[in-house]
């Protein structure tokens, strides 16, 4: 007996094999199941968004409550921790008048919280940007927004302080940026633009800088000019980007998904090849580029329904565009060049241009702008160094060309090949050719030579054309000007012989600062008869500063983009006034 086990011990001794075996099986299942379940996957999803849009796990949205940010049309997994309820928190980015803008919803609305499970991927549909209350007010802020246009650089300021924009850290912004300020609702006044030892005034007719607006100003070498005023409500939002991670991805979405009566962006990274574009819905696409000019290489643009704009920094070269019933809009710092046709050619439609450059292109009819049916508006921009057989820089058949406003663009340096049906050359290849045509209006064989941003043309009712044109420059650069010599006064008499204006001229250097005084009735030492208005150009029509009235105590000042001759007309403030007057030009900031 003492050599074997008892059944009882087997028993006993089966019975603890087994509970440590099973004892081990337990802690084995559950030290598996505590892992599998510390961690799981989330997926954002943005594919049916208009805007991008922060995901934050705090109401607070602080940037390290920051999830990510999650581009429209888009979607992200990420690896987390199991819960029995995560709420999570949205912020949207839009645009309202090219301003970028955080709309952060009402506390309680596009937010969501959910249950995020093990084993299994949670989705979580961030919400669609809700932009059916029009009237919803976004903000309480009030911000601006200025294209600088001009030659020089300026500070935005309040009182004496400099304020630095949203877009930059610095308060310095220079020639052919974009900035914009979020600042303290209050009086006009209180505001202005520094540059230099100038100081520029916002417009008297501003009634304030109100809250919930966004305000935006275009400054040129010839001053400040208003643009608009604009509700920060929901319906005045830029809509969407358009999403997708390469350029094929976006124009394919847009042909499949993109819905009538809202408005998409393209924005652009980097130079870029479109072969063709047909825009057949009714949308409103805006093309431009981010940061700094983008040059996007087309093959043909066909724009048959809504609208397209080209907007700022955004180049397009090469191939053709065609309006055939909708709209196309350009911007400020916007081109299209170096096109083996008209640079736009207008069968239907209209076509506006507010700023930009149309350059380069080569056409029969029309080297910059050909005019079929539909209407051409010019309210800025520069139509230049095009060439054609007839119209160098636009022509018109059956259609409408209207160049309106006080700064609606220039044309200049175009080349008609060919002669009209009298024999006269067509030729536009500098600014003071009065034989030129950079207008022809095939329909009454009428046309017009002059560039200057003033001058007022509509082919319907033929304004602004005649039957052998006319010369640039109100009554064109005469052969012979008056010198001005630096630092010298000149002194100048307006007669009734004068022709209603008197023309001087001074050399330049390219890149140097020249400021321009003049002595007048009402500004001055007291010693002149005559108030006068001034506007000086380069030798190829380009504008630096048109009809400023007064220059005594704040100079006119430019930097010079080319080196040759600069012009300067003087003519009487009141139409018909004769008297004395003076002026002087000067590389210093004192005035002689």
């Amino acid at each position: 007996m003492k050599r074997g086990f008892t059944m009882k011990k087997i028993i006993n001794y089966s019975l603890f094999v087994f509970i440590i075996l099973f004892s081990s099986c337990e802690f084995e299942e559950t030290h598996t199941k505590e892992t599998h379940t510390n961690t799981t996957f989330i997926e954002f999803n943005n594919s049916q968004g208009i805007c991008d849009v922060s995901v934050y796990d705090d109401p607070r949205r602080r940037d390290e409550d920051l999830i990510s940010k999650i581009s429209a049309g888009l979607k992200e997994t990420f690896k987390w921790t199991p819960s029995e309820s995560m709420p999570f928190y949205f912020k949207y980015h839009v645009e309202v008048s090219r301003i970028p803008f955080d709309y952060i919803p009402d506390m309680g609305k596009d937010q969501t919280a959910v249950r995020i499970n093990p084993d299994i991927l949670t989705i979580i549909t961030i919400p669609r940007l809700d932009v059916s209350s029009a009237n919803k007010l976004l903000s309480n802020s009030c911000l601006i927004m200025i294209q600088n246009d001009s030659s020089y650089s300026f500070r935005f300021r309040q009182g004496s302080a400099s304020l630095t924009p949203s877009n930059f850290s610095l308060p310095v912004v220079n020639a052919g940026e974009f900035a914009h300020y979020s600042i303290t609702p209050g009086i006009v006044s209180t505001y202005n633009l520094s540059s230099g030892s100038q100081e520029i005034s916002f417009p008297s007719s501003l009634n304030g800088f109100k809250a919930g607006y966004a305000y935006s100003f275009v400054l040129y070498s010839s001053g400040l000019s208003f643009v608009s005023e604009t509700e920060l409500i929901m319906g005045n939002i830029s809509i969407s980007t358009v999403p997708g991670t390469t350029l094929a991805n976006k124009l394919s979405w847009l042909e499949s998904e993109a819905q009538n009566g809202e408005t998409y962006y393209i924005r652009f990274n980097s130079d870029a090849n479109i072969p063709s574009y047909e825009n057949k819905k009714d949308i409103t696409l805006v093309l431009l580029g981010n940061d700094t000019m983008r040059t996007i290489n087309i093959g043909r643009f066909l724009i048959n329904s809504g609208t397209l704009i080209f907007d700022e920094n955004i180049t397009l070269k090469g191939g053709e565009i065609q309006v055939n019933g909708g709209n196309l809009i350009m911007n400020l710092n916007s081109c299209i060049k170096d096109g083996n046709s008209s640079g736009v050619f207008v069968r239907s439609g209209t076509f506006t241009m507010t700023g930009g450059t149309i350059s380069g292109n080569r056409a029969s009819y029309g080297g910059g702008v050909y005019v079929s049916n539909g209407t051409f508006t010019m309210t800025g921009g520069t139509i230049s160094g095009n060439r054609a057989s007839y119209g160098g820089g636009v022509y018109v058949s059956n259609g409408t060309f209207i160049k309106q406003g006080t700064q609606s663009g220039i044309i200049y340096g175009n080349n008609a090949v060919g002669n009209d049906e009298n024999g006269i050359p067509l030729r536009n290849t500098a600014s003071s050719d009065a034989n030129g045509h950079v207008v022809y209006y095939s329909s009454t064989s009428k046309r017009n030579t002059t560039v200057n941003q003033s001058d007022q043309i509509n082919t319907g009712t033929e304004q602004g054309l005649s039957a052998s044109g006319n010369a640039p420059f109100g009554n064109g650069i005469p052969s012979t000007t008056t010198s001005l010599f630096e630092i010298q006064w000149r002194d100048g008499n307006m007669t009734s012989s004068s022709g209603g204006e008197v023309w001087y001229s001074f050399t330049v250097t390219s890149g140097t600062t020249y400021r321009v005084w003049w002595d007048e009735r009402n500004q001055s030492s007291g010693s002149k008869t005559l108030n006068i208005s001034v506007s000086a150009f380069y030798s190829d029509g380009t504008v630096i500063f048109r009809n400023i009235d007064s220059a005594w105590n704040e100079p006119r000042t430019f930097i010079a983009s080319s080196s040759g001759t600069v012009y300067i007309r003087v003519t009487p403030y009141s139409s018909g006034d004769t008297g004395t007057f003076g002026l002087v030009y000067s590389r210093g900031n004192i005035r002689p």
